[in-house]
């Protein structure tokens, strides 16, 4: 399968977070055919800005399908020639089975320990992070992993500022994300 990655522009973004589409033939060229939006809520309805393989480059998001596709600060539409370049002078056509995930990059890289906190805060954007497994763990580290949010705190503390910020998260324009893993060192 290719992927490109959405290069989010000002922020996380709203949106969903990975597109698979179906490669296929139209007017002689191939396109990306989307998933239905009934059943997959987020697909953008506009240009997106995109990586492909370490170069920049602008796809335009229509009702079914993405099919004009060029080259940042470039007109020339370069969808064909990117798809055939992956999967061959076959790309798209009948009795092929070909897709592209298009996935959402933040857009920051993580500094220091922070991938080892459970929660890491951006502007725009609360990262949560949960490992299941607790095995192994400092007894400081075997709690219940529960998602209660309680916006009213009786006492200020840092732990009644986050429940805060959770629980107003769209009031404030905060994207949240929750990343689970099975055990630690998953990778996941």
């Amino acid at each position: 399968m290719g992927g490109w990655r959405f290069i989010s522009v000002g922020g996380a973004g709203t949106g969903a977070d990975r597109i698979v589409c179906k490669v296929s033939i139209a007017s002689g060229r191939p396109t990306l055919f989307l998933p239905a939006r009934e059943r997959m809520a987020g697909i953008p309805e506009a240009w997106v800005d995109l990586e492909v393989d370490g170069k920049a480059y602008q796809a335009d998001f229509k009702k079914i399908a993405v099919n004009v596709f060029h080259a940042e600060g470039a007109e020339g539409h370069v969808l064909a020639e990117v798809l055939r370049g992956w999967f061959g002078a076959d790309a798209g056509l009948p009795g092929t089975s070909q897709a592209v995930e298009f996935v959402r990059q933040f857009g920051f890289e993580f500094k220091g320990f922070e991938s080892q906190l459970g929660v890491v805060e951006r502007p725009g954007v609360t990262l949560l992070f949960v490992t299941l497994a607790k095995s192994g763990q400092p007894e400081r580290h075997k709690y219940q992993d529960s998602f209660l949010i309680d916006a009213e705190c009786r006492v200020p503390s840092p732990e009644c500022r986050d429940r805060q910020r959770l629980a107003r998260h769209r009031e404030l324009g905060v994207t949240v994300h929750l990343f689970v893993r099975a055990r630690p060192k998953d990778g996941a």
